[in-house]
């Protein structure tokens, strides 16, 4: 005999399903999932995306022309554009609001994966919840966690490696932020449904009978011997007319069918005038079926009709002869009560000669049926999603523990968290313009000629008004937050309170190699100022010219890459 699971075991096996398909469909890379997250930094996918949304991207087998995808670009990071055309295993873009095509065309492996999912404005908060000030705290979090773990474990067993040591905190953070929203939309669902709900089954059944009739007569007069059902019926040839009626009761839904029965005959004539002669006393069944069985006296009756005429002085006339069984039904269908009658009739029609069964062109007259159906309504635990076994009030309580621990954790790390921001303005200036900011590895062109704010605030107002994008470098000791007009460049600097102590390193001298002469101006330009659009110009050539030298041609994409950070080292 199968033996079911505690309801609290069913309960956590459900949740953790729950949580598993979450995270199938949500998690992103970076957590071991299938989704990468991306954050939109500019406008030039207006109207569809604007800056500070987060679109979703799955990686596919194959992607198509007119799809939107995001693709790595070399120097400003991911790009998000839309698929114009396609050169082989080169992929050319366009952003929805731009009126040029991307210059730089990414090959298949560099694309991310196309977009599944968008949810407005949600991209500014993950990007302030990534700052290093929260990924701290929540590192702090995680081993207070870690220490209660420790102080509660049995002496004596081996103490494993804490996995939690080996996820980032960054990581650990978008957990804790993912369970708050799935606890938060969880609750939401749960709320604006009813905690119950009245359904209605329809619970239908099917009444039907069965007449037959014999009439004993001479031998040779009919096939069989006597009148069988459906034959004519002669006075003078049959003294009694014998008669049945099966009456079944039948429905999918159990039933308990109780109930009375009896069979009569009733005669009458066209002016009102009645008898009704009793053939079967009410008599009680059960189970849904019974079967009726009387006689009429033919002779009786003759004489009956020939003493109205004679004391009513009335001419010879048709009269009718209606066998009609009355069936009561007082039982259950479904756990619900029933209560029904059935008094179908076979009527013959008499002469002075013979009884003739009437037949209808309509129905068949010797099988009456009744259809009928029931309504049964329960009330039952709404489900919180159809097919899922979890109903609302267990999901508002499973809702509010989520957002209760999620929460919790949250106010843990706000303290730690505010303390670090009033001492790390790089941190306060992510909080504020982080879905602007656009982290490069190296600046775009040379800083020895920008121009220097005084605010991040002037700078953010600056490359909104002109549509460019506020990019940021990190250097030793130093934040580099810059946006380029037009042909200038406009810096903001901020100081690092805790300048790393390793130094960067510096790409190896590439042994000496000969390059054509576009390539040598091309290097050469680009060690200077460090922008490849810059570097192209003075080479003669176009910008995807250059990209396509470097990715056919391994000697020169690393002599770009030295040339680059040669240029990075000079900036410093």
């Amino acid at each position: 005999m199968a033996t079911l699971l505690p309801r609290s075991l069913r309960s956590s096996l459900i949740t953790l399903a729950l949580l598993a398909a979450a995270w199938l469909l949500l998690a992103p890379t970076q957590l071991g999932g299938q989704v990468s997250w991306l954050v939109v930094n500019g406008n030039s996918m207006e109207p569809l995306y604007h800056r500070g949304d987060l679109v979703l991207l799955r990686a596919e087998p194959q992607y198509q022309v007119g799809q939107v995808l995001a693709y790595r670009h070399p120097e400003i990071g991911p790009v998000i554009h839309r698929a114009i055309g396609r050169d082989g295993a080169l992929w050319v873009f366009q952003g929805d609001h731009n009126t040029f095509i991307d210059p730089y065309r990414p090959h298949t492996s560099d694309l991310i994966g196309r977009a599944v999912l968008w949810v407005p404005a949600l991209g500014s908060p993950l990007i302030w919840l990534r700052t290093p000030a929260v990924a701290a705290a929540l590192a702090f979090g995680m081993g207070l966690l870690m220490v209660q773990i420790h102080s509660t474990r049995r002496p004596g067993r081996a103490r494993p490696t804490p996995a939690a040591a080996r996820i980032p905190a960054q990581a650990g953070l978008v957990v804790t932020a993912a369970g708050l929203l799935l606890s938060l939309a969880l609750g939401v669902a749960a709320l604006v449904r009813p905690a119950q709900r009245a359904t209605s089954v329809e619970l239908p059944y099917q009444q039907a009978g069965r007449f037959s009739y014999t009439a004993a007569a001479p031998p040779g007069i009919y096939d069989g011997g006597a009148a069988a059902t459906g034959e004519p019926v002669f006075w003078k040839l049959s003294d009694t007319l014998d008669v049945a009626f099966a009456y079944t009761l039948t429905s999918d839904a159990p039933a308990d069918i109780r109930g009375t029965a009896r069979l009569d005959a009733e005669l009458g004539s066209a002016d009102g005038w009645h008898r009704t002669l009793a053939l079967s006393p009410a008599r009680s069944f059960a189970g849904g079926a019974v079967e009726l069985r009387g006689q009429v006296d033919l002779a009786s009756v003759k004489a009956m009709v020939a003493e109205l005429e004679r004391q009513a002085e009335l001419p010879k006339r048709e009269y009718t002869l209606r066998i009609r069984p009355t069936v009561t039904v007082d039982g259950a269908l479904g756990g619900q009560p029933l209560h029904e009658s059935f008094a179908p009739a076979l009527t013959f029609q008499s002469d002075e000669y013979q009884l003739r069964m009437v037949r209808d062109p309509e129905r068949d007259a010797l099988a009456p049926a009744k259809a009928g159906a029931l309504t049964r309504t329960s009330i039952g635990n709404e489900q919180i999603f159809p097919g899922v076994p979890l109903g609302v009030v267990p999901a508002r309580w499973l809702a509010a523990l989520g957002l209760l621990i999620s929460g919790g954790a949250l106010a843990a790390l706000a303290g730690p968290l505010l303390r670090r921001l009033r001492g790390d303005p790089a941190a306060q200036i992510r909080l504020r313009y982080g879905g602007q900011i656009c982290d490069v590895a190296a600046p775009a062109r040379s800083l020895a000629q920008a121009i220097e704010l005084g605010s991040i605030e002037a700078l953010a107002r600056l490359a909104e008004r002109s549509g460019a994008p506020l990019l940021h470098e990190q250097g030793p000791g130093q934040h580099r937050y810059f946006t380029i007009v037009g042909e200038q460049t406009y810096v903001y600097l901020a100081d690092d309170p805790a300048p790393p102590t390793f130094s960067q390193p510096v790409a190896a001298e590439p042994a000496a190699v000969v390059f054509p002469s576009w390539q040598d101006v091309f290097l050469s330009t680009l060690e200077q100022s460090g922008l490849a659009s810059e570097a192209s110009r003075a080479a003669g050539v176009s910008l995807v010219a250059a990209y396509r030298q470097r990715e056919t041609d391994r000697r020169f994409a690393s002599a770009w890459d030295a040339a680059r950070t040669r240029a990075l080292a000079q900036l410093r």
